[in-house]
């Protein structure tokens, strides 16, 4: 795992970790930047939806790292999700 960011989270800040093949992650789209004045916000979310469906908050196991997308098994299936919805437990 490496540090994106590493000030301290009481200040109000997040922590990100990149994930890194066989870390146990969470999806989570909260991290991501969507609002008003944002292009495609609404597939956004609908997109995060579904995926939130479909995973059900279970963890998943990060299989491959490839650039900014990572290859994570949620139970039996296999999901490509960019490293920023990401939540490394």
């Amino acid at each position: 795992m490496q540090n994106q960011k590493s000030k301290n989270p009481r200040d109000g800040i997040q922590v990100w970790v990149t994930p890194s093949p066989g870390d146990l992650v969470f999806f989570d789209p909260s991290k991501s930047v969507t609002g008003p004045g944002h292009p495609g916000s609404l597939t956004a979310v609908k997109y995060y939806e579904r995926i939130r469906k479909q995973v059900s908050d279970q963890p998943g196991i990060v299989m491959t790292v490839s650039g900014k997308n990572c290859s994570v098994m949620f139970g039996t299936v296999l999901f490509v999700i960019h490293k920023d919805f990401l939540s490394v437990a």
